[in-house]
């Protein structure tokens, strides 16, 4: 039975693989938001703020915090490349380091190396999410990427450092502040380690929102809170769920 897992396994990775090298060779969008996310990244190359005035042009709202944008920008500032590619490596491999994270904590909770691996490989070749987004210019695959990482350190024990690559998660994207929840719940009742886990974490999160604020002029909570509020919508969110 494990061999025929192994083999049709193999057989997506390959046909994921495949897939994945065409889409970051792919000079267009191929997934709504890219086009965005991108002509945010640039301008952080061509020395404008990502975090504008609501009332200046080019009129756009930056929805996310900047751990992303900055990366992809780094990237494209030694490639020379501005176009998709170098956003979508960096999914490409934070999807990889997140599988990889998937593995090591999979083992540290089941005592066995190949449970890990099969989490890993019905990861990347079974959830539509991970194949539609590993290799899109998003913000995603990243902060999922961190959050892992978070939730790996957290299993082997190390929850005072996994503050710091949850916190990284949360300035990639809002809604992974669910890990770092989490990760206060299975810490309960060990309120020193909960204390522990609180203070690195919300430290980082306050000092990194401090200096943004600081240098944005105040622009960053507007885009990343005020204008990325959604109205509240029950329907949706049960739909959602």
């Amino acid at each position: 039975m494990w061999l025929g897992v192994a083999v049709l396994i193999g057989m997506y990775l390959l046909c994921a693989a495949w897939s994945t090298l065409e889409r970051i060779r792919y000079p267009s969008e191929y997934i709504y938001g890219e086009a965005i996310v991108l002509d945010q990244v640039r301008r952080i190359g061509l020395g404008q703020p990502l975090y504008g005035s609501p009332d200046a042009l080019p009129l756009t709202v930056t929805a996310y915090p900047p751990v992303y944008y900055v990366v992809v920008a780094g990237l494209q500032h030694l490639t020379g490349d501005t176009g998709y590619g170098p956003g979508r490596v960096v999914s490409v491999a934070a999807t990889l380091v997140a599988a990889a994270m998937l593995v090591w904590s999979v083992r540290q909770i089941a005592g066995r190396w190949s449970g890990g691996v099969l989490a890993a490989g019905l990861f990347l070749t079974q959830n539509l999410t991970a194949l539609l987004w590993a290799s899109a210019h998003r913000v995603d695959p990243l902060a999922l990427c961190l959050t892992l990482i978070g939730l790996a350190l957290a299993t082997r024990g190390r929850t005072t450092l996994a503050a710091l690559p949850l916190a990284g998660a949360f300035l990639t994207k809002q809604s992974y502040l669910v890990a770092a929840a989490a990760v206060v719940l299975t810490l309960w009742p060990a309120r020193r380690s909960m204390l522990d886990f609180g203070a690195v974490f919300i430290g980082c999160l306050a000092a990194s929102i401090a200096i943004g604020v600081r240098l944005t002029e105040g622009q960053l909570l507007w885009h990343t809170v005020l204008a990325n509020a959604n109205p509240q919508d029950l329907t949706y969110f049960a739909a959602m769920i």
